[in-house]
């Protein structure tokens, strides 16, 4: 007698894998966004701790001119006011530059929010009116 499987066994455990499969995709997929909003979270913290730093080390300093257009370097973004690097991209937890005082923050690959930079202000904030990911990021 031959040792294999029975077509209703095979079909039993197709039918099982598909199951467990229907229920973890989603979980995944949701673990993924959520994984994304804490990393831009961070960034945001960052960002804006970054913006106080820099801005209060020319006030002690008792220089009334200093640079508030740009926050990036070269291709790095916010490079002048954090310690670590990000670079632009459309991805999912990442970041892009729009223009001189407006970036995208990228919750996944289609859905974003926009910051704007207030360099009178030194503010960092989106619109939350306008956007339901700008309250996850921002709270």
């Amino acid at each position: 007698m031959k040792k294999a499987f029975s077509l209703l066994e095979l079909i039993f455990t197709i039918s099982i894998i598909a199951i467990i499969a229907t229920v973890a995709i989603p979980k995944f997929s949701n673990t993924l966004e959520k994984a994304n909003i804490v990393k831009l979270k961070s960034d945001i913290s960052a960002i804006r701790e970054g913006l106080t730093r820099y801005k209060t080390n020319f006030i002690l300093k008792g220089e009334d001119n200093f640079e508030q257009e740009n926050l990036d370097k070269d291709e790095l973004l916010f490079k002048k006011v954090i310690d670590y690097n990000i670079i632009s991209s459309k991805s999912g937890g990442s970041w892009e530059k729009i223009s001189n005082n407006s970036y995208n923050a990228y919750v996944n690959s289609t859905d974003f929010v926009e910051f704007i930079y207030d360099k009178d202000n030194f503010t960092f904030d989106c619109n939350i009116k306008k956007n339901i990911y700008c309250e996850k990021l921002t709270q």
